[in-house]
């Protein structure tokens, strides 16, 4: 537990660990030092394209025992316009995690149709416009620890889950990801050619 990993993909997304450290039972605070936040690849070998930019950040935490909590604040900024014309992210919290409590923000500019919803039990949500920026901010309290059950529905379908979207529906987000990915998939000469 005392080793907490996060990722994200380079390129696309920022992930800055602004603060941690271990609250021990007794009151104090242990901070992570710089030396203990790494970062590394996410997925070193795997083949797939979209894999070699994916990052691994791992917070080792210190001085960690029974009754101690490890608290994080990270904070994640995500340019996808560069890569597609709309946005659609999902920040799932498995009881599998030992997660105590969450608390998460998401800005826009208030002319972003942005629609952010947490699902599953445990969530609570408030929104504020000011000065042309829509907050959002959502407070998770996640059931008790649980492990993962072999074979268990996926994690977006039990546990509490953050999703945020400018799509406005999913028949919208397949046909932009099918005019992005299909001409991907056409047979070239050289592969037909192979054949």
């Amino acid at each position: 537990v005392s080793q907490q990993k996060l990722t994200y993909i380079a390129g696309v997304e920022t992930l800055d660990t602004v603060e941690a450290y271990t609250a021990k039972a007794d009151g104090r605070r242990i901070p992570v030092p710089a030396g203990n936040i790494l970062t590394q690849d996410g997925s070193p070998g795997m083949p797939g394209i979209y894999f070699r930019d994916l990052k691994q950040r791992t917070i080792i935490f210190s001085d960690v025992g029974v009754g101690d909590t490890l608290v994080m604040t990270n904070r994640r900024d995500i340019a996808w316009k560069e890569l597609f014309s709309e946005f659609s992210h999902s920040l799932p919290f498995p009881r599998s995690a030992g997660l105590t409590s969450v608390n998460i923000t998401v800005e826009a500019p208030a002319s972003v149709s942005l629609r952010v919803k947490a699902t599953g039990n445990g969530g609570a949500e408030t929104v504020d416009e000011q000065a042309g920026l829509r907050r959002h901010t959502i407070a998770i309290t996640p059931a008790p620890y649980a492990p993962d059950e072999a074979g268990a529905v996926s994690v977006l379908d039990r546990d509490p889950v953050v999703s945020m979207s400018t799509y406005t529906s999913f028949e919208e987000l397949g046909s932009i990801y099918g005019r992005n990915a299909l001409p991907k998939a056409r047979v070239t000469p050289d592969i037909a050619a192979l054949a």
